[in-house]
């Protein structure tokens, strides 16, 4: 009976780990309804680390994210616009533990005479303040600060909605740079800017870091 009663912990255990590698052993343990030690031993046993099914979820995530969700027609509002969206319809991209809707946040940005059109999608809790500048500021905060995943950017055509926010033709090729923003080493959100493609410059860092987006001249 205790065999049985170990092995039945020990797929538990496995289990678990597997569907969500981001939970802390103590909280393995804890749905397994075992010690943390035990847990410990099982996973070194099975060869499987959570560093390492972190990353390679991570990494997987990143892959739908990018090919499923930024290529999605969003409407396109120039004032700051918070709005919900049913989490069902996101549920296969991206585990939101049991939330049943998400923010969309966007709005049209100038910054130093660079116009872009940026978007955020996450289940993540939105603090709105009486002054930010930028979208970020509303996921992070004390405790809570951002950090860039990974990034790549596409050239793709402007629909109309983005055409004619930045005084384009529609079909006209737009920049749309894509970034996995992480707290701690989960992502929480992807983040979705649009540039105009006349004048711009991408910076890629030679070391980790974030794509830097400026004008010439």
């Amino acid at each position: 009976m205790e065999a049985i009663e170990r092995r039945s912990t020990k797929e538990k255990v496995i289990e678990i780990a597997q569907s969500d590698p981001f939970l802390s052993i103590e909280t393995i343990a804890q749905s397994a309804g075992t010690t943390a030690r035990y847990v410990r031993t099982i996973l070194s046993e099975a060869d499987l680390s959570l560093t390492a099914m972190r990353k390679n979820y991570a990494r997987n995530l990143e892959r739908r994210l990018g090919q499923e969700l930024a290529a999605r027609d969003f409407p396109v509002e120039k004032d700051l616009q918070i709005k919900r969206v049913k989490a069902r319809d996101y549920s296969h991209l991206m585990d939101f533990s049991g939330k049943k809707e998400l923010f969309q946040i966007s709005h049209f940005s100038r910054e130093k005479g660079l116009e872009s059109y940026i978007q955020i999608l996450t289940a993540e809790e939105v603090t709105l303040g009486s002054e930010y500048s930028g979208l970020r500021e509303l996921l992070s905060g004390p405790g809570r600060q951002l950090r860039v995943g990974r990034q790549w950017a596409e050239v793709v055509s402007a629909g109309f909605q983005l055409a004619e926010a930045f005084g384009l033709a529609r079909g006209a090729q737009l920049l749309r740079l894509s970034t996995i923003l992480h707290k701690e080493e989960k992502p929480v959100a992807l983040e979705l800017r649009w540039f105009a493609l006349e004048g711009l410059v991408l910076q890629w860092p030679a070391q980790k870091g974030e794509v830097q987006v400026t004008l010439t001249g």
